[in-house]
């Protein structure tokens, strides 16, 4: 009996080993397949006319008409006034099918799932709305210059006093033409040493750790002395962690960035933001750093209540003739945030004292739950710039909820890409192949008359965040690779200037945006839990690292049912649809693809306690 004991737990270490070996070559197999997309990417050319024409405008699969239920997804080419894509069922279910997470991902979702904290993201026992107890860092490139930490400086002091770090001053001390990575080793020597010298040493920690380029998150996070799950900052990784840098490389050879992929991953247990100012040619901006740095102390020390933003929520949702995504998002998102949040007295925004305003459609009342509710305005292009200028007070709302189509260019040079990609498209639209520029909100649109000091936006388009090289969810016949959507990954202009002039952070999409954020896999109108918890959570004055974990949550939950349902028909169950399939791959990818843009530490002024 002893003997077979010994044999079956040898055995079950053998059957751990092979899956860890199985685990670390998909790995392997992912990171040198990003490696490989990275070193083909062509010399930065400015003024070349990049297109992306070769992004299908429909995919078509087989199946019946009723299998089919082809749907726009959000998104509009600024230039025709088109749709960038539409999606059926039976092809989504082979995309879905033909690129399942890796084992180390799925084990990832699971442990997130499986997650039964009571509170966000930390261990019991730590508020992490205490800095000193949650801890922050500013994550950068190794490769990067260390002028990105200069200036930063600002604000790494501003959190090392506010966690109680005594800080030499000669550690922050930079030698020109010295990469990030290069300071880090002179001042701290070793990651380790970092977590056992926390409170004299910068909060600084560099990515990769070592020369592997891109870096799992789970790795990363090994070399400061922990492991993904429920976080304790004291084993080595702060919870508060702020990217800053590029979310990809402008040429081949490039490694001065932090990618998207590392941020998804550590997102789903750390609380993650990025900064990053770019100019016309996609490279640092690196003035800007210094501004929105020294814009986020001012607000948070000062103390004049007339200067916050008003306690009020302005829902900004355009609803279009014959648009079926935004007369989606206007009847199933934003009325009924607008319509509900406010009046119950034991959970929305409205029991801290929030107010709403409702920008909608054309104006037109509408039918909510047997009720009428009566906008305030239209969502133009006029009542969005009256919002963004603090309307007549020169204040503006605390929040900001909006959803539109975002702009994804097919074509036109670096430049084009960084001012058009994510910018917003207003009521004035009239509906396919009108494409004019009075319908779109873009950056340039926000001028000295802007006024958005404390607020957070909360962007519901495509590329409202941001926009990855290659498409992460589209691939077609005959093609290895994914399609590109852009010269490079790049941080939406919008975002970035919204920071410069005053917004505490913005928290929209990577990629396109799905309507599976309000409805789920299982197409259930109005499931706009997730938002009401995270507008809730802001306007209760977390932080907004921490408020916005709803959706690492329910990534996890559908990733891992999706990989429960491609199991099933590995195994042979024919009861499982492509709708099935589909429905999970897409819900997975628009939770995954949510980025929040600013320092994840920020939160809104008011204590929920006091009443301020």
């Amino acid at each position: 009996m002893a003997d077979r004991d010994s044999h079956q737990s040898q055995l079950a270490r053998l059957r751990d080993q092979v899956q860890s070996i199985q685990i670390l070559a998909e790995q392997v197999a992912r990171d040198l397949d990003q490696f490989i997309t990275q070193q083909n990417m062509p010399a930065l050319q400015p003024d070349r006319v990049w297109n992306a024409d070769h992004l299908p405008s429909l995919i078509r699969g087989g199946g019946t008409a009723a299998e089919q239920q082809a749907r726009p997804i959000n998104g509009i080419d600024p230039r025709s006034g088109n749709y960038l894509l539409t999606l059926d069922a039976p092809y989504g279910s082979e995309l879905a099918q033909a690129r399942p997470d890796s084992s180390a991902l799925h084990l990832l979702h699971l442990a997130k799932k499986r997650t039964k904290i009571p509170i966000l993201g930390t261990v019991d026992g730590i508020d992490d709305n205490d800095l000193a107890a949650s801890r922050w860092a500013v994550v950068v490139s190794a490769h990067d210059s260390c002028r990105l930490l200069k200036e930063l400086t600002p604000l790494i002091m501003h959190r090392a006093q506010q966690q109680g770090i005594t800080l030499n001053p000669a550690h922050l001390c930079f030698r020109d033409g010295e990469t990030c990575g290069a300071w880090y080793a002179r001042s701290n020597r070793h990651p380790r040493h970092h977590k056992a010298h926390w409170h004299t040493l910068p909060p600084v920690m560099i990515y990769p750790v070592r020369e592997e380029v891109p870096q799992a998150a789970n790795v990363w996070a090994s070399h400061y002395g922990a492991a993904q799950g429920p976080v304790k900052p004291s084993e080595g990784v702060p919870f508060y962690l702020m990217l800053a840098g590029r979310p990809g490389p402008l040429f081949s050879g490039d490694q001065a960035y932090i990618p998207y992929e590392f941020q998804y991953q550590l997102d789903i247990f750390w609380a993650v933001g990025r900064v990053c100012f770019t100019d016309a040619t996609g490279r640092h901006d690196w003035e800007a750093y210094t501004r929105y740095a020294e814009r986020v102390i001012q607000f948070e020390q000062q103390n004049d209540a007339a200067r916050y933003p008003r306690r009020e929520i302005a829902y900004f949702g355009t609803k279009h003739p014959d648009d079926l995504p935004t007369h989606e998002s206007a009847q199933q998102l934003i009325t009924p945030l607008a319509a509900t949040c406010h009046d119950d007295p034991n959970s929305g925004a409205g029991r801290f004292g929030f107010s709403q305003r409702l920008f909608l459609g054309d104006g037109a009342p509408v039918r909510y739950q047997e009720q009428s509710v009566q906008p305030v305005g239209s969502a133009s292009r006029a009542n969005l710039g009256t919002i963004l200028t603090g309307n007549d007070d020169g204040r503006p709302p605390a929040i900001l909820m909006l959803a539109t189509h975002g702009a994804g260019l097919q074509e036109g040079t670096t430049a084009d890409y960084l001012a058009w990609q994510g910018a917003l498209l207003c009521q004035e639209w009239g509906g396919e192949g009108d494409n004019r520029r009075e319908h779109w909100f873009t950056a340039a649109d926000l001028d000295t008359s802007t006024r958005v000091e404390g607020m957070v936006a909360i962007l519901f388009a495509c590329y409202g965040a941001g926009s990855p090289h290659e498409d992460q969810f589209v691939f077609t016949d005959g093609i290895e690779r994914p399609p590109q959507v852009a010269p490079f990954p790049m941080v939406a202009r919008l975002p970035q200037q919204l920071l410069l002039h005053g917004s505490l952070a913005v928290l929209g999409h990577v990629d396109r945006a799905w309507n599976y954020s309000f409805q789920g896999p299982e197409r259930i109108p109005r499931q706009t839990q997730s938002f009401e918890d995270i507008l809730s959570l802001i306007a209760k004055g977390k932080r907004l690292g921490a408020a916005t974990d709803q959706f690492n949550m329910v990534q996890a939950a559908h990733a891992a049912s999706l990989v429960e349902l491609l199991q099933k028909i590995k195994d042979g169950n024919q009861e499982i649809t492509p709708s099935d399939v589909t429905n999970y791959w897409k819900a997975r990818n628009d939770a995954r693809n949510y980025a929040l843009i600013g320092d994840p530490a920020v939160r809104l002024p008011f204590n929920h306690d006091q009443g301020v």
